[in-house]
């Protein structure tokens, strides 16, 4: 492994010799044989010493070498070196020739060229694995590596992953599931119905908690769904917030976010062995992941890549009424990974501090004060759009001459209160401001109790809007804001 320069090379004979193989172009692999001074039974018997053969008789290892082998197709690592060794070839001088590998018990390829690089697409790919993603596992009792695994309900995210993926030639095998979990007030479901292709879908319900599946064919989601109750029905609709997150519309509470799943088991294998990413879900993974390459031999652009996922994934930021509210949070089962991420954002000079979170075996990292903030935001460009629009609002903030973020709580009640009883469409016309956004926005004074919302009927075939009003604790916030100034 090559760490000069800042840049990792992956060469070859870097790999496992006996759990690889390789297709190389069939006049290199000529070349090498015509080189080759011994030949049949005793070249054979030279195969069968190696590691990858060691449960293949004679007359197996024959029958591979002139079926496969020889036109340059799935050869493995250490038979192409001892062929190489045995011809006076150099495998570094050969090894640009491969255009694909495999796993030694795989059907699944890697259309790759060596050296392989660590770059900024597939740090990407790793370090959203390791934080929000996993590496499946086959289940049976070999437990084969299958593919990986990314959830997330920033579809803008998942289509930056998708897109790195496909910049290291993985472009095949994708699988995207949409996941949606009520919390019902009911004591059974009878059936889910996707009313876009008028099916029924498999669900589970436990505890008054629905949870059901369903996969799709790319990002744009627009999906309804009625679900029969116990006495009655509700319709749900999943759609794509101008943010690019997934948006749940119901009566009852509940989430929604999508699986990207890769099948592709030779990529998965690279990833777990070069990237220390521990395979499977839980305690197996979550508290156990840590980052095992030097921080000091990384380029910055690999860093702010590593730092733009790890926010993306698993960073919240926050932009409070008061000044000190204004906090990014990395929340992590793992203290060691939190530490060196720590490091990544002492290199450009970004202060944080690490503590234990409230819920237990979790640990914090949190970022505040102006001068980290406006670091952070010329540094990168955060890939999930709605944390980057936070972050720009917050370093806009300190300008002079801007209203401060919190006085925007008054503006909304103030506009509520002038337009009285109302629904959020109706406000979204009224002052031309995004419908997606005000149902961000009075959803959170709805939870704080300045504003209340209340007649919503279902009509057979429709569910009417909700009302939205000002409360009485709207009213006298706005009367001490007025008072103020």
């Amino acid at each position: 492994m090559n760490l000069s320069n800042q840049k990792i090379n992956i060469n070859l004979l870097d790999l496992p010799k006996h759990l690889y193989k390789i297709s190389i172009k069939k006049e290199i692999i000529d070349l090498v044989l015509k080189g080759i001074q011994i030949k049949g039974k005793n070249l054979y018997q030279e195969f069968s010493k190696l590691e990858s053969q060691k449960n293949n008789n004679i007359f197996s290892i024959k029958r591979t070498f002139l079926v496969e082998w020889k036109y340059g197709h799935r050869i493995p690592v250490d038979c192409f070196e001892l062929l190489c060794k045995l011809s006076n070839k150099e495998v570094l001088d050969l090894q640009k020739h491969i255009h694909k590998i495999f796993l030694k018990s795989s059907r699944n390829e890697w259309n790759i060229k060596f050296p392989i690089e660590f770059n900024e697409d597939l740090f990407l790919i790793s370090e959203s694995i390791r934080t929000e993603g996993n590496i499946m596992k086959g289940r049976n009792k070999n437990n084969r590596l299958q593919g990986i695994a990314i959830s997330n309900k920033d579809v803008g995210l998942l289509k930056v992953i998708e897109k790195a993926l496909n910049k290291c030639n993985i472009n095949s095998g994708f699988s995207r599931i949409l996941v949606i979990t009520l919390f019902l007030d009911t004591n059974k479901v009878w059936k889910v119905i996707d009313n876009t292709h008028y099916k029924s879908l498999y669900f589970s319900f436990n505890n008054r908690r629905l949870l059901f599946t369903e996969k799709i064919e790319n990002y744009e989601v627009n999906k309804e769904y009625t679900i029969h109750l116990e006495n009655k029905v509700e319709k749900i609709k999943i759609n794509i917030s101008n943010k690019n997150l997934l948006s749940l519309e119901s009566s009852y509470k509940g989430k929604c976010s999508m699986i990207l799943q890769v099948y592709n088991s030779v990529f998965a294998r690279f990833l777990s062995y070069y990237f220390s990413i521990p395979y499977g879900i839980g305690l197996e993974k979550t508290y156990t992941i840590d980052f095992h390459f030097n921080i000091n031999l990384l380029s910055d652009e690999i860093l702010k890549t590593i730092l733009n996922t790890v926010i993306s994934c698993e960073g919240t930021i926050f932009f409070g009424r008061e000044k000190g509210d204004r906090i990014i949070k990395i929340k992590l089962a793992s203290e060691k990974y939190l530490e060196k991420i720590q490091l990544m954002f002492n290199r450009f000079g970004i202060d944080s501090k690490i503590r234990k979170a409230t819920e237990e075996r979790l640990y914090v990292l949190d970022i505040r004060r102006r001068k980290n903030f406006e670091k952070l935001f010329n540094l990168i460009n955060i890939f999930s759009q709605n944390k980057q629009d936070i972050l720009k609002d917050i370093t806009n903030s300190y300008l002079k001459g801007r209203m401060p973020h919190y006085e925007a709580k008054s503006n909304y009640l103030q506009i509520l209160k002038n337009l009285g009883p109302t629904t959020l469409r109706n406000i979204s016309e009224m002052t031309n401001k995004n419908y997606d956004t005000l149902i961000g926005v009075y959803r959170r004074l709805e939870k704080r109790g300045y504003v209340e919302k209340y007649g919503r009927k279902f009509l057979g075939t429709r569910t009417t809007p909700w009302n939205y009003k000002i409360s009485s604790k709207g009213l006298k916030y706005l009367i001490h804001e007025y008072t103020k100034k």
